[in-house]
């Protein structure tokens, strides 16, 4: 399921393109809003296959080196033990993962180059020798797993420069999605005869975020543009950082429109994606501007936070 976090970040994504198009066409960017989160959910089954996919290059690897001239007696009596992974067999079983692949185009099989480099690199590594040499039972299982996604797929300059290459979508989605990945294998029971693939949204109520956030904030976009420019001191608001400007709107938008959702959490998440997207100093004048504009809105009782919302506020 993707994160509110980087929900937010494709919508930011979204609405540049929007604001920059010039185009005013609100349901062509929504349209591409809905492609680009349905690109993060292909992306999470790709790396469930890539899984597989290595499975079947050990075994190839395997095969291979019994049908040598003079095999070893590793060579004909080999170590089986990440093919026998109970849960990477899992996956292969999984009827979700199976019908997704069947309805779409979801494969690996022009990048073999690339799958035979990470697999070396995974057969190199110090957690791989440990994990075939030490019995840690269904922990290990799992542990294996989670390294491979943790310190050699997320560490790989080329998976980087494939994601990049593939996708417009993809840039800014790896660790998301590795996260997403972790969260899968942590939740299969190897007793089950199922395993739960994690669907495109948490719930309804993150759809409904996503979508309301994204045209409140072009339907506000005067509004809060406005507001942001009464605190903007000694700054040309057309002069400030496009970036900036966006993430204020957008925080501004979310202050106010959605009550369940405390002060807090909002302010610390745009002062994150500030930082990430915009300048150096960003975060701080992020941070202070809307700092100003809370206690605005607030007064004005155009923020109204209930339930949940009222947590940590400031």
């Amino acid at each position: 399921m993707v994160s509110r976090r980087l929900l937010r970040i494709k919508i930011f994504q979204i609405l540049y393109a929007y604001f920059t198009n010039d185009s005013g066409d609100t349901i062509k960017f929504k349209k591409e809003l809905n492609h680009s989160i349905n690109k993060t959910h292909e992306l999470y089954f790709k790396f469930l296959l890539l899984i597989i996919d290595f499975k079947e290059v050990a075994i190839n690897k395997i095969e291979n080196a019994k049908k040598k001239n003079l095999p070893s007696f590793e060579d004909l009596n080999p170590n089986t033990k990440f093919i026998d992974n109970p849960i990477i067999a899992k996956l292969e079983e999984s009827e979700a993962l199976a019908a997704y692949l069947k309805t779409t185009k979801v494969t690996w099989i022009n990048e073999t180059n690339l799958v035979n480099k990470l697999f070396k690199q995974i057969t190199d590594s110090d957690y791989y020798d440990k994990y075939m040499n030490v019995d840690g039972g269904v922990k290990a299982d799992k542990s294996i797993i989670y390294n491979i996604f943790e310190q050699t797929i997320l560490e790989c300059e080329d998976i980087t420069e494939y994601l990049e290459n593939d996708s417009i979508y993809w840039n800014d989605e790896l660790e998301f999605v590795i996260d997403m990945i972790i969260k899968t294998i942590k939740n299969i029971d190897i007793k089950s005869d199922r395993i739960d693939i994690l669907p495109l949204f948490k719930n309804d109520s993150d759809k409904k975020f996503m979508e309301k956030l994204f045209v409140k904030t072009i339907n506000n976009h005067e509004k809060n543009k406005e507001l942001i420019t009464k605190y903007i001191k000694n700054w040309d608001a057309d002069r400030l950082a496009f970036n900036d400007m966006l993430l204020m709107e957008m925080a501004i938008t979310e202050l106010t429109a959605f009550n369940d959702i405390p002060i807090r959490v909002t302010l610390n998440e745009y002062i994150e994606l500030a930082k990430f997207y915009s300048t150096k100093q960003s975060g701080g004048f992020v941070n202070g501007i809307l700092d100003k504009v809370i206690k605005d809105l607030k007064k004005s009782g155009e923020i109204k936070k209930s339930g949940m919302g009222l947590k940590g506020d400031i």
